[in-house]
């Protein structure tokens, strides 16, 4: 693995990027970066091959030129584990697959056994279902008829309701109607009262004072005149 002197310079730095495999390119000026595909760049410090460079920031740098190497080992490490996982599991496999041999023998022979005394039960359900498929195809039947009565009538009880419902809808829009009529009347009569209630104080004023109440008597007369108008039409 590559490494660092003590006290780096520029052209240490250079150095050890290409050992990690790392190209140099220029970075503008005098400055240089360390390229590698699949990465990004890394800008090396300095501004020509003597600048010392600090610990600190030579010691970054380097972790970050290392990483791919690193990277590369551990990949390296997980494939080697693989393999030896691989090998693992071809031997696990075949003292497997050697049990399994003789693990199928005993249950081959414990499933003809088991299927002899299966096909004496099975040959007994199969009466059992045909008597119960016989009953209740009779009791479905019976069954269907009752359901397509009751459907019939449920159909008509529907029918009736929907008429009931329309005759109803249509009395209660005759009331509404109505019920806006009289509303309608009584607003009129209501405001004809109130001019009479007026004209009544204006005569008890103007009578009190001394003065012809002649002429508010038949303004009077003409405000009850039209309220009885008004209930005569109402009539």
């Amino acid at each position: 693995m590559p490494h660092l002197p003590r006290n780096p310079r520029r052209r240490d730095i250079i150095r050890f990027a290409r050992e990690c495999g790392w190209s140099i390119e220029p970075a503008g000026s005098e400055q240089l970066k360390a390229t590698r595909p699949g990465y990004v760049c890394v800008p090396i410090p300095g501004h020509n091959d003597n600048t010392r460079i600090p610990v600190g920031t030579a010691n970054a740098v380097a972790k970050q030129l290392l990483y791919p190497l690193r990277q590369d080992q551990v990949i390296r490490d997980l494939r080697s584990q693989v393999v030896e996982l691989e090998q693992h599991l071809t031997n696990i496999s075949q003292d497997r697959d050697r049990l399994a041999l003789q693990q199928q023998k005993d249950e081959q022979l414990a499933r003809l056994e088991k299927a002899e005394e299966d096909q004496q039960v099975y040959e007994e359900l199969l009466l059992e279902l045909e008597e119960r498929n016989n009953t209740l195809k009779h009791w479905f039947g019976k069954r269907t008829k009752k359901l397509r009565q009751q459907l019939q009538e449920a159909k008509q009880q529907l029918h009736k309701a929907r008429r009931q419902a329309a005759s109803a809808l249509k009395n209660l829009q005759r009331v509404t109607a109505e019920k806006r009529m009289v509303d309608a009347e009584l607003k009129l009569i209501l405001a004809a009262l109130e001019q009479v209630e007026v004209v009544v104080e204006q005569a008890a004023t103007q009578q009190a004072r001394g003065g012809d109440t002649d002429h508010l008597l038949q303004t009077l007369l003409g405000r009850l005149q039209h309220i009885l108008e008004i209930k005569e039409l109402d009539a």
